[in-house]
């Protein structure tokens, strides 16, 4: 007898891998932490493996919407149940870490911080579920929670990598209430949705981005990647001030001409 298998499941296999990663990641935090005082080097080498955890997710959680679209198994379920694995991979794993590296000497206070990027984390996926039918189909509106959360996960990985140190709180703590507000400003971000190498593409400059960084990523590993997040994002919002500017610049033009 043979078991038929939806096409609707084969999207959301990704997604519960994804899901999983995120589950582990949090589990490495709590590891670490548990014997963070007798042994630091081991808090930071899990760290470092939790975030690694959660680029791996955000591969698979860009996989999942491809797939869909290829074999044609979007659902309504895939949807829901992918904001839920964003949740707990993209929003908690990168709240946890930041209390437990940065904010958990400071009491309640330390709580509310890392709990603030929860409550950002969580309007900009509710956000992007109401408006998801909207949406451009090459930009984003917010910075997507996947980038967020690498961003995230980066700053304490790039300086154990450099400095032998995760960082400090009163540096890096400004910078994560800085990407929980950019994840529900309306600043569009640039989608990486589709790829392809051929020579009349239009998608060829946008494929080689991502696999220079790709390729950057694996040689060079803690070392780079907050680099090349960070500037992926700085590059974003320039571009946005950008396009904001010429348009009001236009508009102001328009309203001269009618005068």
């Amino acid at each position: 007898m043979k078991i038929k298998i939806k096409r609707t499941v084969w999207p959301s296999m990704f997604t519960l891998a994804n899901m999983f990663l995120g589950y582990l990641a949090i589990m490495q935090i709590f590891q670490g932490a548990s014997c963070s005082a007798e042994d630091p080097s081991y808090f930071h080498r899990k760290i470092i493996l939790a975030g690694w955890l959660v680029f791996i997710g955000s591969i698979l959680d860009g996989l999942d919407g491809k797939v869909a679209r290829l074999i044609h198994g979007s659902s309504d379920f895939g949807v829901e149940i992918d904001s839920l694995a964003d949740l707990l991979t993209f929003v908690i794993t990168p709240s946890i870490m930041i209390y437990f590296v940065y904010a958990n000497d400071i009491a309640i206070v330390g709580v509310a911080i890392s709990f603030l990027y929860v409550i950002f984390g969580t309007i900009r996926l509710a956000r992007f579920n109401v408006i998801a039918h909207r949406l451009s189909p090459t930009h984003f509106i917010g910075l997507p929670s996947p980038l967020a959360a690498i961003t995230a996960m980066s700053i304490p990985m790039f300086s154990l990598a450099w400095f032998d140190h995760p960082g400090k709180a009163k540096i890096v703590i400004p910078f994560m209430i800085i990407l929980g507000f950019l994840m529900v400003s309306n600043i569009t971000f640039k989608k990486f949705s589709h790829f392809s190498l051929r020579k009349d593409s239009s998608f060829r400059r946008d494929t080689l981005i991502v696999l220079i960084n790709l390729i950057l990523t694996i040689i060079y590993r803690e070392k780079i990647l907050l680099i090349l997040t960070a500037l992926t994002v700085i590059a974003n919002i320039l571009s946005y001030w950008k396009k904001t500017n010429v348009a009001e610049d236009e508009f102001e033009l328009d309203e001269e001409e009618e005068v």
